[in-house]
């Protein structure tokens, strides 16, 4: 019996035998690990796992084996909530998913050190922001950190041995193919369409008041949506906060803004937006939503009627600030941004 927990097994190779990664005669479990380019000798040999036993895997991620398949075995007794680029292993799955899980190079993305001594630093690949393996883990058998020991705490957890962190990432890129609810990471947004569509959202999320300041009732958070939707609006959107935005005493006081041209021309801060509101549970929920640019949150019983200040968008090429105006011009002419100026109140 076999069972490998949070763990990543990169670049190993078996020459004479299938496996490159695994071979198990006995009962193999495989929770929340991350096997990536793994190899054979040949192409009938898999470069992952080759199970010849009892096989349970849940929020496993394999991919990149060669020559040969990503995994070999009999149909898995328990398969859920995995990603197998090359469709391998795929009996019995339930929220199975294949293709390429966007994952980046083998490299220090933070932990414990490992090793005689703990001299070496612990190894993983990170998640990219457009990782189709970013909350698509099943929430009752995800463990509850990964292997470097962060937590698996936000909407939803990830599929393999990496849990992306605002730290690793502050952007969650999304590709739509459904109108079931996405959620986007470390960014706390979750969004659900209302017809099948093929574009992407971007969600950005900076923990900052809008204006680089907290006044009263401003919440740290300012959320950016880049939008290629062309068919799915209008949407709804969830906004939820957690204890390092505000210690929130009034939930029902919380409202969204929008950042758009005002009626005199101006960019500024929409009215609070009440469109199919719902706060409860931490989130503030909007539907009918059809624009996009900055947003962020308020409590309107404190302090000023909107948010004060317009805020910055942060270029990440560069590291700098950018006015947010800047940013908002590049939605021109998109189908989902054409009325991306229009007050939703």
């Amino acid at each position: 019996m076999l069972t490998v927990r949070n763990s990543t097994f990169s670049g190993n190779s078996s020459p004479q035998f299938n496996g490159g990664a695994i071979v198990t005669w006995g009962t193999l479990t495989l929770l929340n690990s991350a096997l990536i380019g793994n190899s054979t000798d040949n192409v009938h040999r898999a470069g992952g796992i080759a199970n010849y036993g009892t096989f349970h895997m849940k929020n496993a991620l394999i991919a990149g084996s060669f020559p040969g398949p990503d995994c070999t075995s009999g149909p898995p007794t328990t398969n859920i909530n995995n990603l197998i680029e090359d469709g391998s292993c795929s009996g019995n799955g339930v929220n199975f998913m294949s293709g390429d899980p966007r994952v980046g190079t083998l490299a220090d993305n933070g932990g414990p050190h490992v090793g005689a001594g703990q001299a070496t630093p612990l190894q993983t690949h990170a998640l990219l922001p457009d990782s189709p393996a970013i909350d698509a883990g099943d929430p009752a058998t995800c463990l509850a950190a990964d292997q470097r020991g962060f937590p698996r705490n936000d909407l939803r957890y990830d599929i393999g041995a990496f849990e992306l962190q605002h730290a690793d990432s502050d952007t969650v890129i999304k590709v739509f193919s459904d109108t079931v609810t996405h959620s986007f990471g470390p960014t706390w947004v979750s969004v659900t369409l209302s017809l099948t569509d093929t574009g992407a959202l971007t969600v950005t999320k900076h923990l900052a008041c809008p204006g680089g300041t907290c006044d009263d009732g401003e919440l740290s958070a300012t959320w950016w949506i880049d939008s290629s939707l062309n068919a799915g609006l209008p949407l709804t959107v969830s906004f939820c906060y957690t204890a390092e935005l505000s210690s929130v005493t009034n939930e029902e006081s919380l409202r969204a803004f929008r950042w758009y041209t005002g009626t005199t021309g101006v960019l500024t801060w929409t009215l609070p937006i009440s469109t199919g509101l719902t706060v409860a549970d931490g989130c503030v929920t909007l539907t009918g939503i059809e624009a996009f640019s900055a947003w962020t949150l308020k409590d309107v019983s404190e302090g000023a009627a909107i948010p004060t200040a317009g805020g910055r968008r942060r270029h990440r090429r560069r590291g700098v600030s950018r006015p947010l105006w800047r940013a908002c011009s590049r939605s021109a002419g998109r189908r989902s941004g054409a009325d991306g100026n229009k007050p939703l109140l």
